[in-house]
């Protein structure tokens, strides 16, 4: 298994609602809409962190809190109350709790059964809820994403893209048939990207990278990792990776620039090599100093008395001539 270490900036996508952030790979494990150990943060069209906004442990492209229920229905009369306690799911099977009260469990509900999740404005609790007025409210937004996730030892991905994601026959699906009019941003910046631990000397290449990404392209990046051992001077030993990338872009949009044809999106596709780079601090012993150091002395020495006795024998050869007259 490694860890990886992921913040990233979208300042012009709308993330805080309908951005998912997905993890799969070739052994068949996948992990849709992850809500552990990634944190989000709503970010204002200048950048700036949105007041009110911590960074929230939360399924990336949730729709709405609870707070946010419980505030729609302040004013509401125990009758309304009671009657919204067990909502319908619309044709599609409900959680076990046998009820849709919130718009984002009949969104998961239509993942479930693999619908589309559109007619918004037909679905009592997403009225409520002001869903629809969120996604225009926010739709300039942008959003910090950080965090670290494991994966295993094996080719895979884990992508940002628009939609909630569901397994579908096998495949990973997108429904995004409610955004389909919609054009994506997915500028970006990463902050910092890496397979494990951090170790002196080892630079990862996506740290700080700013990408400009024209409106509905994909950005899949190839990360090519490889387990490196690291030993220090004191003997402690860091397992961690080290990884090349390979970049391009991909136009997603559909015929005629409407809709999409492919899904868009920050793809990074990583695939670990069968190989292991082993590297290690050395310190040299005194006496291996000492033995350089009397080496250059020496052949400096050396040197200097070759040049002397060259000079002398041209001194000497130069007096022998001036003394017979030949010296011109």
């Amino acid at each position: 298994m490694v860890a990886m270490r992921a913040p990233i900036r979208a300042d012009r996508a709308i993330c805080t609602i309908v951005i998912s952030m997905d993890v799969m790979d070739v052994s068949g494990e996948h992990h849709n809409g992850l809500t552990y150990d990634v944190f989000k943060t709503r970010l204002d069209p200048a950048g700036n962190v949105v007041v009110d906004s911590p960074p929230e442990r939360e399924q990336i492209g949730n729709t709405v809190k609870k707070t946010d229920v419980a505030m729609a229905g302040d004013g509401k009369s125990d009758t309304s109350k009671k009657e919204a306690e067990c909502g319908s799911c619309y044709g599609a099977k409900p959680p076990a709790s046998g009820c849709c009260n919130t718009c984002q469990e009949i969104e998961e509900a239509y993942g479930r059964q693999g619908w589309a999740f559109t007619k918004l404005d037909h679905m009592e609790q997403c009225v409520r809820e002001g869903y629809a007025e969120k996604m225009k409210a926010r739709e300039k937004e942008g959003c910090n994403i950080h965090g670290k996730l494991t994966v295993n030892k094996v080719a895979g991905n884990f992508h940002f893209a628009p939609g909630r994601s569901f397994d579908q026959a096998a495949t990973h699906v997108h429904d995004i048939s409610a955004l389909l009019s919609r054009q994506f941003d997915f500028s970006h910046t990463i902050h910092h990207l890496s397979f494990g631990p951090m170790v002196k000397g080892i630079k990862n290449p996506l740290d700080w990278l700013e990408v400009q990404v024209p409106s509905d392209r994909t950005f899949p990046l190839l990360l090519k990792v490889v387990g490196t051992e690291y030993t220090y001077l004191n003997g402690t030993t860091v397992i961690t990776n080290q990884f090349a990338v390979t970049e391009h872009h991909r136009d997603v949009s559909g015929p005629g620039g409407q809709g999409h044809a492919a899904l868009p999106g920050v793809f990074f596709n990583f695939d670990m090599a069968a190989m292991r780079v082993i590297q290690s601090e050395t310190q040299k012993p005194l006496i291996q100093l000492l033995t350089s150091l009397c080496a250059v002395v020496g052949g400096v020495a050396t040197v200097a008395g070759l040049v002397d006795a060259g000079l002398y024998r041209a001194g000497r050869a130069l007096e022998r001539k001036a003394a017979v007259g030949k010296l011109a």
